[in-house]
């Protein structure tokens, strides 16, 4: 048997998500595991692995850079597994993170993904995953619905809005976040019943409760398979998901479940729940029949893409160039943002007062371009300081913000007496972009913590 390293994120280990991947694999290669802790920089098995020879290193989901590879392994083939979650913002996948793999071969779970790796001549395969349709006996109350929390941005509060037309009575919500986010509690004058769970051990424990709601909520904005959302459909529950990759790759809206433009939320239309669940069973009963061929045919292609040339000193190479100027790039970016983050953290520490650059300029209303850390902390900034109107937000990737609108770079800009944008890496391009669209004036948060920072110095 060909020997695998199989490189994967160690919070897996706790959802299970990529079993079925690894059974797979365990049936053609010898497999050793090495788990990733991107949150704490840790490494399980690392230590076992590092110097081995592999016919193949297989990197689910984990962009390791290649010189970590070659610095610590000998292989003769590497595969890369992305998600489409991981790889895309909602104006669809960033092909330029795909940069350094262009020598690796690509397994692509995402069909969109997929025609646009292969558009752009890389070496990929596609597989649509289905779990095993299950026996239902119970079709659960179509005025109760299962909600599992996971993100901080697609909380209940979003989720109600979708809800006014379909005679909702009781929401049990599932609170079992993704590290990193928090649990935003529904309106207290809700006019929906609530449940509560946390995380089960035991997954037949959290079935038996999504069971008892017909209508189960995906709880993500984008998916990289959807083990979530596909075992609801497995038990022939009616989803209500974003119409995005790859929800919207399994759900056809109005038939076997629900779709909602994340960018314009608002009542989904009254529909016929039973008929959605028993649609929903059905596609994951004729997609299983095909998964059991496909999943064959993805074994074919990796042992297949073992027997190709195996990879040179040229390749080595070329990886490594493509690695140094993705490298490059990035810590242009990561000096600016530490140098923006050192000065603010003056500014914080000097007590210096942030606000003036806004009073002298009569600034009362803002817009604040990119959501990341640095938007949100401006946006944290000057709620807290509670004189200056936060009017609206601006990001290409992030759909929702509380009750700010979000509006797009090219979108028609309400007033504001000016736009702050946060990515200070990108200004002068930002800039331009938001000039011809908007009169607003633009400026970078780097020019407000400067001014803040120098009037402290006096």
């Amino acid at each position: 048997m060909r020997k695998v390293l199989y490189i994967g994120h160690s919070f897996h280990l706790k959802t299970k998500s990529s079993h079925f991947f690894i059974d797979l694999l365990k049936k053609r290669f010898d497999i050793k595991f090495l788990w990733i802790d991107p949150y704490t920089e840790s490494y399980e098995g690392l230590e076992d692995a590092k110097g081995q020879s592999f016919d193949m290193i297989i990197l689910w989901q984990m962009a390791l850079a290649p010189h970590f590879l070659y610095r610590n392994f000998t292989f003769t083939k590497a595969i890369y597994i992305p998600m489409y979650d991981g790889v895309s913002n909602l104006e669809g996948p960033k092909y330029s993170l795909f940069t350094t793999y262009k020598n690796f071969g690509i397994v692509c779970f995402s069909k969109t993904l997929y025609e646009g790796l292969v558009s752009r001549g890389y070496d990929a395969v596609y597989v649509q995953y289905f779990p095993e349709p299950q026996t239902v006996t119970e079709w659960g109350d179509t005025e109760s619905i299962f909600f599992w929390q996971r993100l901080t941005s697609l909380n209940i509060r979003i989720v109600t809005r979708l809800l006014p037309n379909l005679s909702i009575r009781h929401i049990h919500i599932h609170k079992a976040l993704d590290p990193g986010n928090r649990f935003v509690p529904p309106d207290t004058d809700s006019r929906y019943s609530y449940t509560y769970s946390e995380w089960f051990e035991d997954r037949q424990d959290m079935d038996k409760v999504l069971c008892d709601s017909a209508i189960y909520i995906a709880p993500r904005f984008m998916e990289g398979i959807g083990m979530g959302f596909l075992d609801a459909m497995a038990q022939g529950r009616c989803v209500i998901a974003p119409d995005v990759p790859t929800m919207n790759e399994y759900i056809v809206n109005g038939k076997n479940g629900l779709l909602y433009d994340i960018k314009a939320i608002q009542a989904l239309k009254k529909a016929d729940v039973r008929a959605m669940q028993k649609n929903a069973l059905k596609t994951i009963a004729d997609g299983y029949k095909c998964w059991q061929k496909d999943k064959v045919r993805l074994l074919d292609w990796l042992d297949e893409y073992c027997e190709k040339p195996p990879r040179t000193i040229e390749t080595a190479s070329e990886d490594f160039s493509l690695e140094v100027a993705a490298l490059e790039e990035k810590t242009r970016k990561l000096s600016q943002y530490f140098r923006l983050l050192s000065k603010w953290l003056d500014v914080e520490i000097q007590a210096a007062d942030f606000f003036a650059y806004f009073r002298k300029r009569g600034i009362q209303t803002v817009a604040i371009y990119g959501m990341g850390r640095i938007g949100r902390l401006i946006y944290d900034k000057l709620r807290n300081y509670g004189k200056i109107n936060i009017a609206y937000v601006i990001d290409k990737s992030f759909p929702l913000f509380f009750d700010l609108s979000v509006f797009k770079p090219t979108d028609s800009l309400p007033e504001a007496d000016c736009i702050i944008v946060s990515i200070n890496s990108q200004f002068d391009g930002i800039k331009t972009q938001l000039e011809k669209v908007t009169p607003i004036p633009v400026v970078c948060i780097d020019e407000i913590v400067n001014e803040a920072s120098a009037e402290s110095s006096k």
